[in-house]
């Protein structure tokens, strides 16, 4: 549900700088620049959180070597 959030904002922030060109007040050049990372920011953050059951996990064996975590 979230990745389809995500696009849907994608979507509409496409829409809204690919056909207002007063909005950011900048050239199509620049649109387009500001459109590529909008998008690479938006693959970055779910690359991220794909692999966050990977890194908590490796937080945590890693941490299993603290005594206040072997308790636990």
């Amino acid at each position: 549900m979230a990745d389809l959030t995500a696009f849907s904002t994608a979507s509409s922030a496409l829409i809204a700088l690919t056909f207002n060109s007063s909005l950011l007040n900048v050239d199509i050049l620049q649109k387009r620049i500001v459109l590529s990372n909008f998008f690479d920011q938006i693959v970055e953050r779910a690359r991220i959180v794909q692999q966050m059951p990977t890194i908590l996990g490796q937080i945590l064996f890693e941490d299993l070597g603290d005594p206040v975590l072997r308790e636990f």
